[in-house]
C-alpha cells in the first residue's frame, strides 16, 4: 500500500482528517506522570481516547521535543501509537534537510530505525536534499516538505515567489514519487498565501499537512472552507493540533484533576469540526 492509499484508508475509517501532534512538555504533565517522561501519560490518554472511540486520522510526534534525552522514549512511543491506533499514519515532525548522503542517513533513521510512515523536511538543499526521502515512497512512506511556515517571522526569509518555487519542486517530485506532500501553515496572517498554494496543489494528488490551528490562532472552519472551494480530496489532508489536545491548560496553570476529560473534550470537538462524513 502506498502512502496516498494509507491516508485515504485512515480517513475513511475514522471519518475525520485530524492529525494529533505529540509535543510533550514535562512541566505540563500531571504530577504522577512527570517522572517517567510522559509515556505513562500518553498511554492513559490513548486508553481514554480508545474507550470513547476518538480516533484521529494521524499522529505527529515532534522530534525536537524528544531530543536529546527522550529519544529512547520516542522509540517506545511510536509503537505505542500503533498499538492503540493501528490504521493511523505516524508523521515524524523532523524538519530534516541536507545534501545527498546526509539526507539519506536522516531518511534511513526515520523510516528504517524509528519506523514512521512519513516525515517533514525542509527544502533548502533543493531537489538533492529531497530525493533521498522521496525514494522511500516505493516502500509506502510519505514526505512533507515545509512549504508555508505557520510562524509570523517566516516572511523574513520567504516571499510568495519563494513559496511557489518550492511548490513547483514538490509537484515535480510528487509526480514521480507519490507521497511527496507539503506543509502549509494556516494562521490568520498567511491565509492568502495558503489559499494560493491549495489552489496550486489541487491539480494533483499532493498530500497536505496543515499546522497552525488552535493555539497558533488558525481556524479549522476556514481551512475546510478553502479546501472545499478547491474541491480538494480531503482524505489527503491532515490538519494538525498539538498542545490544544494534549495539554490545553499549559499556558494558564498546572494540570487539573480532570485533565483527561479536558483533553478528550477538545479531541472530540476537533474530530467533529474536521469530520469528512
Amino acid at each position: 500500500m502506498d502512502y496516498i492509499e494509507k491516508l485515504r484508508e485512515s480517513a475513511n475509517g475514522c471519518g475525520n482528517i485530524l492529525c494529533m501532534g505529540l509535543d510533550p512538555v514535562a512541566e505540563a504533565m500531571p504530577d504522577k506522570y512527570k517522572s517517567n517522561w510522559t509515556l505513562g501519560y500518553f498511554e492513559a490518554l490513548f486508553k481514554g481516547m480508545q474507550n470513547k472511540k476518538l480516533i484521529p486520522a494521524a499522529f505527529k510526534p515532534n522530534f525536537g521535543f524528544f531530543f536529546p534525552d527522550g529519544l529512547l522514549v520516542l522509540r517506545e512511543l511510536i509503537p505505542l501509537v500503533s498499538q492503540y491506533f493501528p490504521n493511523a499514519p505516524i508523521i515524524l515532525d523532523y524538519k530534516a534537510g541536507d545534501v545527498s548522503q546526509t539526507a539519506e542517513m536522516y531518511a534511513r533513521g526515520a523510516f528504517c530505525k524509528l519506523g514512521v510512515d512519513a516525515v517533514t523536511v525542509n527544502p533548502f538543499a533543493g531537489e538533492e536534499g529531497l530525493i533521498p526521502f522521496a525514494k522511500y515512497s516505493k516502500l509506502g512512506r510519505g514526505t512533507y516538505v515545509w512549504n508555508l511556515p505557520s510562524n509570523p517571522g517566516a516572511g523574513f526569509v520567504h516571499s510568495r515567489e519563494d513559496y511557489l518555487k518550492i511548490a513547483s519542486l514538490i509537484e515535480k517530485i510528487s509526480s514521480e514519487s507519490p507521497g511527496m506532500g507539503a506543509v502549509l501553515g494556516a494562521t490568520q496572517s498567511i491565509m492568502g498565501d495558503f489559499e494560493s498554494l491549495v489552489d496550486f496543489y489541487s491539480r494533483e494528488n499532493v498530500p497536505l499537512l496543515i499546522p497552525g490551528i488552535g493555539a497558533q490562532g488558525g481556524s479549522a472552519e476556514r481551512v475546510l472552507e478553502i479546501l472545499n472551494s478547491k474541491d480538494y480530496d480531503l482524505r489527503l489532508v491532515r490538519v494538525n493540533s498539538s498542545s490544544g489536545l494534549t495539554h490545553p491548560w499549559y499556558k494558564t496553570g498546572k494540570a487539573p484533576d480532570n485533565w483527561l476529560d479536558c483533553c478528550l473534550s477538545n479531541i472530540r470537538e476537533l474530530t467533529k469540526e474536521l469530520s469528512i462524513k
